[in-house]
């Protein structure tokens, strides 16, 4: 995770086709997630998108993927949301 006016910079890593939806968070700041949705016409990005979006309580706008459209690794940037916000989502 980086931080730079407003915006946090997240790397993830996204494995489509899952089981369930879930995200793992580890404490280098990396994030694996599992999506339900194939990885056809975006579907599993914007499955990523909401579920991010869900874990940190924060609206699915203020996510946006800068790197990784059709790549398992993705590098996310976060809008209004500070890492130490982050912090404190994941250990609730």
């Amino acid at each position: 995770m980086h931080e730079s006016k407003n915006q946090t910079l997240l790397y993830v890593t996204c494995v489509p086709n899952a089981k369930r939806n879930h995200a793992q968070f580890s404490k280098e700041g990396q994030v694996k997630a599992w999506v339900k949705a194939p990885n056809e016409k975006g579907l599993a990005n914007a499955a990523l998108i909401a579920l991010i979006a869900d874990f940190l309580d924060i609206s699915k706008s203020q996510i946006k993927i800068i790197k990784g459209m059709t790549s398992r690794k993705k590098l996310l940037i976060l809008y209004n949301i500070t890492p130490e916000k982050i912090n404190l989502q994941r250990t609730e």
